[in-house]
């Protein structure tokens, strides 16, 4: 069976400014697919792409503005094992963060040279 990236939940706002929880499955770094949106079972496949909260995972914002999300990604990704290398070396390509962070040690743990392009160099941030 081959990888299929790792579920993280995250809180979406929604209608009314309610926030409600979401289950995305990371399958490559700041990539996702849909695992479980209530409002699915709520308004039906359809309408719900009209809801806020498809419109806030449309956005984006989720991974560009949540650090936490993105470091539980990497702390998920680590535990995964060596699937998941190819993932933690997107995130190491993102430097600003992830220089001392968990990507490293995830890439550590799976026993994987650091084959990044960087790898020699010394963080910048």
């Amino acid at each position: 069976m081959s990888w299929q990236g790792v579920v993280l939940e995250l809180q979406a706002p929604c209608a009314e400014g309610n926030m409600h929880p979401v289950r995305l499955r990371i399958t490559g770094w700041g990539e996702y697919e849909l695992v479980d949106n209530p409002c699915v079972e709520l308004l039906g496949e359809g309408s719900t792409r009209m809801a806020p909260c498809s419109h806030y995972l449309q956005g984006r914002k989720w991974w560009t503005e949540d650090r936490d999300l993105r470091l539980r990604t990497v702390k998920e990704l680590s535990q995964a094992g060596a699937p998941a290398v190819p993932v933690l070396l997107q995130a190491l390509g993102g430097w600003i963060w992830t220089c001392s962070s968990g990507g490293v040690l995830g890439l550590g743990r799976n026993r994987r040279p650091a084959s990044h392009p960087r790898a020699g160099e010394s963080c910048p941030y």
